[in-house]
């Protein structure tokens, strides 16, 4: 999707966590690996995708093709475990980006809220979850710096190390 490289390109140098997190299976977790973090690059413009922790699901490849019609319970089960490392639950997912109506229903359900859930479809259409109002990974680029102020690298932890 046109923007989506240098929108996480940008989240990341404004000190944002970006968690990847797929339906696939365990047995593709080094092809997703590959395909994220070495081809979806845009180098040629500057633009990568910062490399963050990848969560793929905890399933054969026959299970995930039995689920496949909604992941939603296994990536709120995976959102949910994350969460639970923090003893401060308030602010730990800023947004969900997602690609399917069970990603909405999964950040739904680990408390992200409506308004910063972006849904964006095969033709790079993107709907804000809780609003309804188009945007685009593009729009969202554009204006990263409102949406997602730099963080403060004092009070999160973040050094130049």
């Amino acid at each position: 999707h046109d923007g989506v490289i240098e929108l996480y390109d940008k989240l990341g140098k404004n000190g944002y966590t970006l968690i990847y997190l797929s339906a696939r299976p365990m047995a593709f977790n080094e092809e997703t690996r590959e395909y994220l973090f070495e081809k979806l690059q845009e180098t040629d413009k500057g633009f990568s995708l910062p490399i963050s922790p990848l969560f793929v699901s905890n399933v054969t490849v026959g299970q995930a093709a039995m689920e496949a019609s909604d992941p939603s319970a296994t990536k709120t089960a995976t959102i949910t475990a994350l969460l639970e490392m923090f003893d401060l639950k308030e602010h730990v997912v800023f947004a969900g980006y997602g690609n399917k109506d069970s990603d909405a229903k999964a950040y739904v359900n680990v408390g992200i809220e409506e308004r910063k859930i972006f849904i964006v479809n095969e033709y790079s259409k993107m709907k804000n979850y809780g609003t309804g109002e188009e945007t685009s990974y593009k729009i969202h680029a554009q204006n990263v710096d409102t949406m997602y102020p730099k963080l403060n690298p004092l009070r999160t932890g973040i050094t130049d190390l």
